[in-house]
This record gives structure tokens, sequence and C-alpha cells, in this order.
């Protein structure tokens, strides 16, 4: 096995527990895990074989506090795993290159569209994508219920179903500006997890039923296989022109969908499940970034149903 020193960023968040338990499970790298949070008590830091506290990623000494753990390491890849990370790090693309680390992330102008939930509706609508009508004003709003969620943020913070006029003039009272409210819809919520290769490749599209959400994460879910899915994953990202892990989530019903929004970076509810059915997109991704991967969608089992549970960590 290739050895290698790899670098995971926000060791609390589920989607580093997810990526450091990926990379574990890689038959092509043995991988020496570096991680960093703010936090000592981010449970990532203890699953792996170094760690540091970093500051916040806001914090004007975060890359150079990023920068000094690389070159003591010697690390060879990064995952920055928070979206407040996101446009952080592919801003400063330069600065790994200059360094010889690996690091794959979409492009400034496709990580602003997919964080800003206006602008991603603007680009659905100006590339004809079917999505939930947005309401301008709460006046034009006919018949309830409707939703509501923040145009910047994530795991379904500021995310509410809205029964009525007084439910939605509470949420809104002094806030309306952050808010996107939209028709309600009631089909199943599907996420695709998804890599797309530095050649602008589609390699991985791993669909899944959200069967049970807790805390904006998949704990129940099933894998399943769409070309409509598959079809609209494809020309979403192609417009974006989009590299790099994502997550898409969609509306579904009878192999009809509706795009929801796209968080660029990895799942933080079903990637176990994407890897467990035979997509390990970390791996891919360090793998893509160091050789070229072929044309070529990675089958996987798209009947494989997952539970999730919390479990332990003793130091």
């Amino acid at each position: 096995m290739i050895e290698i020193n790899v670098l995971v960023t926000s060791a609390g968040v589920a989607t580093a527990i997810n990526v450091i338990s990926a990379l574990k499970k890689s038959k092509i790298y043995n991988c020496k895990i570096i991680t960093t949070d703010m936090s000592e008590e981010a449970v990532g830091l203890y699953l792996s074989d170094n760690y540091y506290i970093t500051p916040q990623a806001n914090d004007q000494s975060f890359l150079p506090k990023i920068i000094e753990i690389i070159r003591k390491e010697k690390i060879d890849f990064i995952f920055p795993m928070h979206s407040s990370e996101t446009l952080l790090f592919s801003k400063n693309l330069f600065i790994f290159k200059d360094l010889d680390v690996g690091i794959t992330i979409a492009n400034q102008s496709a990580v602003k569209k997919c964080v800003d939930k206006v602008l991603f509706e603007k680009h659905l609508s100006e590339n004809s994508f079917i999505s939930p009508h947005s309401y301008i004003n709460s006046s034009d709003i006919e018949d309830y219920p409707v939703f509501i969620k923040l145009k910047v943020g994530s795991s379904s913070i500021g995310a509410y179903k809205i029964s009525d006029l007084n439910e939605l003039e509470f949420y809104l009272k002094n806030n309306e500006n952050n808010y996107i409210i939209q028709e309600f819809i009631s089909w199943q919520e599907v996420t695709i997890d998804c890599f797309v290769s530095k050649l602008g490749f589609l390699i991985a599209c791993v669909p899944r039923f959200r069967l049970k959400v807790k805390d904006g994460k998949s704990v129940v879910a099933k894998t399943f296989f769409s070309e409509e899915v598959l079809s609209q994953v494809r020309k979403l990202l192609g417009s974006l022109e989009y590299r790099g892990a994502c997550n898409i989530q969609m509306f579904y019903k009878n192999d009809e969908v509706k795009i929801i929004e796209i968080n660029p970076r990895l799942a933080a509810g079903g990637l176990p499940l994407a890897v467990a059915a035979g997509v390990n997109i970390p791996e891919l991704m360090i793998k893509d970034y160091y050789e070229q991967l072929e044309n070529k969608l990675i089958d996987y089992n798209s009947n494989l149903k997952m539970y999730r549970y919390l479990t332990e960590v003793f130091i």
C-alpha cells in the first residue's frame, strides 16, 4: 500500500468522522491521519494519529496555522471538512499548490453559487432546471404550508415547515432578508453523493433515499438507481463546471426530480453508505490528484440500506 500523510480539518463534524473511517478502509493508501479542530472535545481528534488545535476558519491566523501543520507533518493531501472552510480553501488553492499539497475542491465561482441559495436558485432558473417555486414576498403566498430556509446555511439549521401566516411572521420578524420562502413539497427527499474528476468526468454518483433524518443528517438511508437522477446530476455539475466532491439534494417522485441544493463538500450523513456500496469517494479524491482517473462511472450496490448509530471513543 502507498504511504500518505493526510490532514482532515474540523474533526468535530460528522463529515470528518466519515472521511477518517473511509480512509482507514482504503485498499490503496495507508494513511497517517492528522486532524485539526478549534475544540479539544472534537471526537475526530481521537480517531487520528495526531492532532492540533486551530483557530476558527474566519480567524486570520487559521491559514498560517494550517500551513505550519502541513510543513511539520509533511502533509500530502488535505480534506477541508466544514462548510465555513470551503470558500477559504478554494480562494487559496495557489498556496497549497506551492506547498505541493494535494487538495480537491471546486473553483470559487462554483462554490459561491452553491453556498448562497439565492445565487443557486438563479443558476437553476437560468439553466432551465426544475426546482421548488420561491416566493419573493410573503404576500404572494396563496397556499400553506410553505418551507423557509436561510439563504446561507447548512445541516438544516434555520429550515422550517410553516403552517400559516402567523407562524411565518414569527420566524421572519426582523429577519426576512436572511430567508428564502418556497412551496412545500411532500415528495421523497433524496441525496446524491458525487465526485467529478479533475478532467471533468463524473466518477461517482450514488443516490440514496433519506428515510430518517436527524439534525439534517441521514440516520436511515437506502441506495437506489434512477436514469433521470443521473441525467440531472450530469447536467447540473456540467453547468457549474464543477470539480471535486459534493452532495446534491433533490425531491423525487415517479422518476421526476426537483433540485433543492448542492453542498460543495462531502456528505455528513450518507458518505458511509456510498463507501459501503462500493464507492470510496475520499480514496478517489486522492487517486485523482496523483493519477488520472478514466472516464468511467463506478458501479455501486443500488439496493443497500444503512442504519446509523452512536458509538464511543475512550481515552
